[in-house]
Protein backbone atom coordinates (compact mmCIF):
# COMPACT_ATOMS: atom_id res chain seq x y z
CA UNK A 1 0.00 0.00 0.00
CA UNK A 2 1.37 3.43 -0.94
CA UNK A 3 1.22 6.33 1.52
CA UNK A 4 -1.73 8.62 0.81
CA UNK A 5 -2.50 11.94 2.43
CA UNK A 6 -4.70 14.97 2.07
CA UNK A 7 -3.74 18.23 3.78
CA UNK A 8 -6.38 20.98 3.83
CA UNK A 9 -5.68 24.59 4.74
CA UNK A 10 -8.71 26.74 5.57
CA UNK A 11 -9.00 30.09 3.83
CA UNK A 12 -11.70 32.48 4.94
CA UNK A 13 -15.15 31.34 5.93
CA UNK A 14 -15.80 27.63 5.42
CA UNK A 15 -18.03 25.21 7.29
CA UNK A 16 -14.83 23.45 8.33
CA UNK A 17 -16.25 20.65 10.48
CA UNK A 18 -18.82 19.65 7.86
CA UNK A 19 -16.16 19.70 5.13
CA UNK A 20 -13.86 17.44 7.17
CA UNK A 21 -16.67 15.00 7.92
CA UNK A 22 -17.64 14.75 4.24
CA UNK A 23 -14.04 14.33 3.09
CA UNK A 24 -13.37 11.60 5.64
CA UNK A 25 -16.32 9.64 4.28
CA UNK A 26 -15.51 10.37 0.63
CA UNK A 27 -11.77 9.62 0.65
CA UNK A 28 -11.68 6.68 3.11
CA UNK A 29 -8.71 8.40 4.80
CA UNK A 30 -8.43 8.92 8.56
CA UNK A 31 -8.25 12.35 10.17
CA UNK A 32 -4.79 12.38 11.80
CA UNK A 33 -4.36 16.06 12.76
CA UNK A 34 -6.65 19.08 12.96
CA UNK A 35 -6.27 22.46 14.59
CA UNK A 36 -8.96 24.69 13.05
CA UNK A 37 -6.51 26.19 10.53
CA UNK A 38 -5.51 23.00 8.73
CA UNK A 39 -6.31 19.29 8.79
CA UNK A 40 -4.50 16.15 7.66
CA UNK A 41 -6.06 12.90 6.49
CA UNK A 42 -3.85 9.81 5.96
CA UNK A 43 -4.10 6.13 5.13
CA UNK A 44 -2.50 3.37 7.22
CA UNK A 45 0.76 3.54 5.22
CA UNK A 46 1.31 7.25 5.82
CA UNK A 47 2.79 8.74 9.00
CA UNK A 48 1.63 12.00 10.53
CA UNK A 49 3.76 13.41 13.35
CA UNK A 50 2.21 16.18 15.40
CA UNK A 51 4.47 19.05 16.47
CA UNK A 52 2.39 20.58 19.21
CA UNK A 53 -0.95 22.15 18.28
CA UNK A 54 0.36 24.32 15.46
CA UNK A 55 2.33 21.97 13.20
CA UNK A 56 2.62 18.48 11.82
CA UNK A 57 4.86 16.50 9.48
CA UNK A 58 3.43 14.00 6.99
CA UNK A 59 5.68 11.24 5.65
CA UNK A 60 8.97 9.79 6.86
CA UNK A 61 11.37 11.88 8.91
CA UNK A 62 14.92 11.07 10.07
CA UNK A 63 17.34 12.93 12.34
CA UNK A 64 20.06 14.53 10.24
CA UNK A 65 22.76 13.06 12.50
CA UNK A 66 22.46 9.65 14.08
CA UNK A 67 20.85 6.36 13.16
CA UNK A 68 18.93 6.12 9.92
CA UNK A 69 15.75 5.10 11.75
CA UNK A 70 12.43 6.75 10.93
CA UNK A 71 11.28 9.03 13.74
CA UNK A 72 8.22 7.71 15.56
CA UNK A 73 7.52 11.00 17.34
CA UNK A 74 8.98 14.44 17.93
CA UNK A 75 10.20 15.51 21.35
CA UNK A 76 8.67 18.62 22.91
CA UNK A 77 11.85 20.60 22.23
CA UNK A 78 11.96 19.44 18.59
CA UNK A 79 8.29 20.34 18.07
CA UNK A 80 8.75 23.73 19.76
CA UNK A 81 11.79 24.46 17.60
CA UNK A 82 9.90 23.64 14.39
CA UNK A 83 7.02 25.92 15.37
CA UNK A 84 9.19 28.78 16.70
CA UNK A 85 11.27 28.87 13.49
CA UNK A 86 8.26 28.50 11.15
CA UNK A 87 9.71 25.22 9.93
CA UNK A 88 13.35 26.28 9.40
CA UNK A 89 14.47 23.88 12.17
CA UNK A 90 12.88 21.05 10.22
CA UNK A 91 15.20 21.74 7.29
CA UNK A 92 18.28 22.08 9.52
CA UNK A 93 17.78 19.11 11.86
CA UNK A 94 15.99 16.45 9.79
CA UNK A 95 15.81 14.78 6.41
CA UNK A 96 13.39 12.42 4.68
CA UNK A 97 10.39 12.36 2.39
CA UNK A 98 7.85 14.68 3.97
CA UNK A 99 5.43 17.57 3.77
CA UNK A 100 4.97 19.81 6.81
CA UNK A 101 2.42 22.43 7.81
CA UNK A 102 3.24 25.09 10.39
CA UNK A 103 0.60 27.62 11.50
CA UNK A 104 1.61 31.09 12.66
CA UNK A 105 -0.61 34.01 13.63
CA UNK A 106 -1.31 35.05 10.04
CA UNK A 107 -0.58 32.10 7.75
CA UNK A 108 -0.01 28.39 7.36
CA UNK A 109 3.41 27.63 5.90
CA UNK A 110 3.75 24.45 3.83
CA UNK A 111 7.25 22.93 3.65
CA UNK A 112 8.15 20.13 1.28
CA UNK A 113 11.32 18.09 1.73
CA UNK A 114 14.12 19.56 -0.40
CA UNK A 115 14.65 16.32 -2.33
CA UNK A 116 11.08 16.38 -3.63
CA UNK A 117 10.76 12.63 -3.13
CA UNK A 118 7.43 12.91 -1.34
CA UNK A 119 4.73 13.61 -3.95
CA UNK A 120 2.61 16.72 -3.56
CA UNK A 121 -0.26 17.90 -5.75
CA UNK A 122 -2.34 20.94 -4.88
CA UNK A 123 -5.60 22.61 -5.78
CA UNK A 124 -7.39 25.70 -4.54
CA UNK A 125 -11.12 25.77 -3.92
CA UNK A 126 -13.46 28.33 -2.45
CA UNK A 127 -12.50 28.38 1.20
CA UNK A 128 -9.47 26.07 1.27
CA UNK A 129 -6.29 24.86 -0.40
CA UNK A 130 -5.67 21.12 -0.72
CA UNK A 131 -2.28 19.37 -0.86
CA UNK A 132 -2.35 15.67 -1.70
CA UNK A 133 -0.24 12.60 -2.34
CA UNK A 134 -1.86 11.95 -5.69
CA UNK A 135 -3.78 13.82 -8.37
CA UNK A 136 -7.08 12.08 -7.55
CA UNK A 137 -7.53 13.52 -4.06
CA UNK A 138 -8.02 17.26 -4.81
CA UNK A 139 -11.09 16.36 -6.92
CA UNK A 140 -13.22 15.31 -3.92
CA UNK A 141 -12.19 18.53 -2.15
CA UNK A 142 -13.49 20.67 -5.01
CA UNK A 143 -16.73 18.65 -5.18
CA UNK A 144 -17.21 18.92 -1.38
CA UNK A 145 -16.72 22.68 -1.51
CA UNK A 146 -19.24 22.92 -4.33
CA UNK A 147 -21.75 20.94 -2.24
CA UNK A 148 -21.72 18.01 -4.68
CA UNK A 149 -20.74 15.38 -2.11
Amino acid sequence: MSPRYLLLVAEGETDWRELLDRLGRRTALTLAFENGRFAVFVNAACRCLGAGERACVIGTLFHRHGLAQPIAGLSTSEADSIVETNGAALLRRFWGGYLAAVASADLVRIIRDPSGTFPCYFARGAGCVAFASDAELPGPVRRCLAGQL
